[in-house]
């Protein structure tokens, strides 16, 4: 995906977040948006709001570790990394992703 759709999906989920402010899929979008835009102080806020809502969100649990290890914070990363693995709903690719992801953090 260009920069400029990033940036236009962006827009989307903030213009709905207006309407929708408590909309934790919309508040991860935002955050994945901003991962991908390398606007990763956004990308913590964003998932972090989302994860206020519901904190069940596995899915969103992996992304904010991601964001973690992008800040070199390995405690809270491997603190995210195990709220995601917590939760049954991590499809098995993510599973298997997030374990490889503790696997390298303890290797290094």
């Amino acid at each position: 995906i260009q920069k400029g759709s990033w940036l236009d999906a962006l827009s989307i989920y903030e213009s709905l977040l207006t309407s929708y402010p408590f909309a934790a899929d919309f508040l991860k979008a935002c955050g994945s948006c901003h991962f991908m835009l390398n606007q990763l102080n956004d990308a913590r806020d964003y998932v972090e709001m989302c994860l206020r809502y519901n904190d069940h969100d596995a899915d969103a649990w992996l992304g904010l570790a991601t964001v973690h290890l992008e800040f070199d914070d390995r405690d809270l990363a491997v603190a995210s990394l195990k709220m995601a693995l917590k939760y049954d709903w991590l499809d098995a690719v993510k599973r298997q992703h997030a374990l490889q992801m503790l696997e390298q953090m303890k290797s290094e």
